[in-house]
């Protein structure tokens, strides 16, 4: 079996498990853009931007050092065994101390975010809901080093079903607003953490190793100033959003980035979960960098013209999920969109500093990011507001991906490749065209108009397919899967 038809495999597993995983929350977007004003939806963005900083401080980078020992143990079941269990009693050392501490964490967060004190209980509520995410997050990382997929769609299920029924309890019938939204948040991953760990625990055994804590460490702790620095991301842009252009700028533009993140959650993260561990086994043990490459190359094409679609599409979406009071974020997609786009490739690039185990130089390009992203914040949301927010994000991410491009060509690996003048063509042609349907050809949606853009957006798919931005060998790979595809479907 071909590298693209094993990717796919399984990638369509994980895919469908990221799209039950994603359900509840994308079903609850509408209910949170129509029960939240712009304002609310903006202090519910602040404060899960801060919670995603914090996520990564509290998890120290240890599920992602987990799953790289554990492939490294590919042959010693005990080691395995004892590096998940020293992790996972790791983790939760950590969230149990988190709860303890987030009265005085919350105070200090709103004040430093310059946020009003009457909203320091619903920071309080957010650390507690991390406490128990980073449980959850944990388990799903085991699945993933496991390739264990239909364990993946299992925690998937739950944590949809939980998420809904949480918040439709909580927010639509006991109207409790924002604060609603995190106690289902610690509900329901509290329930899925908690029990997910007692199964882990029961698998592997209760050891805490001293020396597979200390290379867990080592490997883990150079990625968290980079980590941090990517949340920092988000925490700086909507810092500037809400103090230069207020809160409802900050949930216009939350929603814009969430509708643009569909592509992290239903494209990227299923081909990143399988490809990121056939790519370290491949590097590790020796396989074909070429049909990487390819890969990679596809997998580029399919997010560019999802970012496209999504583009397309954003006035439809936009009519669906919210009111008229957010029908700025249509005009924000494309460029946050491309950021995803980027963010995607950059993380397949970090894979050589990985297998290098050079990961020192991960948190010194996050630091990178973060100085391009302060600056460009404070020029570009004071002039161009929501719009300069994404802007400074393209400039970040463009520059972020250069400084790992130079550091993993020293001190990772050459041996992840890819065609660059057919990726910037395809990055530069479909935002390009992003743009313009977002701000020159805005239609009211309607039957004819959706009609028409689906119609569009078929043949300007056939057209990259047969273009000169896909080579002929990625070309051959792709009709090859079609023809196993229609020959299991026969026999099926």
């Amino acid at each position: 079996m071909s590298e693209v038809a094993v990717i796919v495999r399984y990638g369509r597993i994980y895919a469908i498990a990221n799209v039950v995983n994603r359900a509840g929350a994308l079903l609850l977007i509408p209910l949170f853009t129509h029960v939240l004003t712009p304002g609310e939806f903006g202090i519910y963005a602040l404060i899960q931007s801060v919670s995603d900083l914090f996520a990564i401080l509290f998890g120290l980078g240890f599920t992602g050092a987990m799953t790289r020992y554990y492939l490294e143990y590919h042959d010693d079941p005990v080691a395995r065994a004892q590096v998940v269990s020293t992790s996972l009693l790791t983790i939760v050392t950590i969230a149990i101390a988190v709860v303890a501490f987030s009265y005085p964490l919350a105070t200090a967060v709103t004040a430093a975010m310059d946020v009003s004190r009457e909203n320091r209980d619903l920071f309080v509520l957010a650390f507690g809901a991390l406490a128990t995410i980073v449980l959850y997050e944990f388990a799903c990382g085991y699945a993933v080093a496991r390739k264990q997929v239909w364990t993946f769609f299992g925690l998937s299920v739950g944590k949809a079903v939980l998420l809904l029924g949480f918040n439709l309890l909580l927010v639509l019938h006991l109207h409790l607003g924002v604060a609603g939204i995190l106690w289902s948040s610690i509900a329901c991953f509290g329930i899925m953490g908690i029990a997910n760990a007692a199964v882990v625990l029961r698998e592997t055994g209760v050891h805490f190793s001293r020396s597979h804590f200390d290379h867990l460490l080592r490997f883990a702790l150079p990625l968290v100033p980079s980590a941090v620095a990517n949340a920092g991301l988000g925490v700086a842009e909507r810092y500037f959003l809400n103090s230069l252009s207020g809160a409802a700028s900050v949930g216009v533009y939350s929603l814009a980035q969430r509708l643009a993140a569909l592509l992290q959650q239903f494209v990227a993260a299923p081909f990143s979960q399988i490809f990121f561990v056939r790519r370290v086994e491949t590097l590790v043990q020796g396989g074909d960098d070429d049909a990487h490459s390819r890969v990679l190359l596809l997998f580029l094409m399919v997010m560019s013209l999802s970012a496209l679609g999504l583009s397309l599409f954003a006035p439809e979406m936009l009519a669906v999920i919210a009111t008229d009071s957010y029908h700025d974020a249509i005009a924000l997609v494309p460029l946050l969109a491309l950021c995803f786009v980027l963010a995607s490739l950059n993380l397949n690039f970090e894979i050589g500093l990985y297998y290098t185990r050079a990961t020192w130089a991960i948190p010194l390009v996050g630091i990178l990011s973060l100085a391009v992203c302060i600056p460009a914040d404070y020029y570009l949301v004071a002039r161009f507001g929501a719009m300069g927010a994404a802007m400074a994000l393209v400039l970040v991410n463009v520059a972020r991906i250069a400084a790992t491009l130079w550091f993993n060509a020293r001190y990772g690996t050459r041996r992840i490749t890819l065609d660059w003048t057919r990726t910037v063509a395809l990055l530069t042609l479909s935002t390009a065209a992003g743009v313009v349907v977002t701000t020159r050809f805005v239609l009211a949606p309607t039957l004819m108009t959706f009609s028409v853009k689906v119609l569009l957006f078929l043949l300007i798919t056939a057209g990259a397919f047969v273009s000169p931005l896909l080579d002929t060998r990625s070309r051959h790979d792709v009709l090859a899967l079609l023809a196993r595809f229609r020959r299991g479907a026969g026999s099926g």
